[in-house]
């Protein structure tokens, strides 16, 4: 079986399909660009942990 990609080398996006995606994905987006320190009330979980901070 053969496949061909028919596909155009720049494919365009609308302004409406990169709203969706900044609705749907916008949480997971700022996570991963800007991730948070971690809480200061948090509590250790081990003593590993302590002699880490």
């Amino acid at each position: 079986m053969r496949i061909t990609d028919d596909w155009p080398y720049d494919v365009p996006v609308t302004e409406a399909e990169i709203d969706v995606f900044e609705r749907w994905f916008g949480d997971v987006f700022d996570e991963l660009l800007n991730p948070r320190k971690p809480d200061d009330s948090l509590h250790l979980l081990s003593q590993t942990d302590r002699k880490k901070t």
